[in-house]
């Protein structure tokens, strides 16, 4: 799973709730959609939280560079 929101506190929250599940695990963060966008920030990942409202580049934009480069997760939302 990855996360990403331009607040700390979100992802700082949401990784505790989400760590405390088992079958889950939280193994990046961003803050902002070009680090999102950098080449192998998502391997292998298959859950990504995403921010909508990210200041850089909102957060459609990101999954729809994503998608075309082959690397986005299945949306659910």
């Amino acid at each position: 799973m990855f996360l990403v929101d331009d607040h700390r506190l979100v992802r700082r929250s949401l990784r505790g709730l989400l760590e405390d599940t088992d079958d889950l695990r939280v193994v990046g963060e961003a803050s902002t959609g070009a680090e999102v966008l950098l080449d192998g920030a998502l391997d292998g990942v298959s859950v990504l939280i995403l921010d909508l409202g990210l200041p850089d580049i909102p957060g459609t934009e990101v999954l729809q560079r994503l998608a075309q480069r082959g690397a986005a997760p299945p949306v659910d939302g």
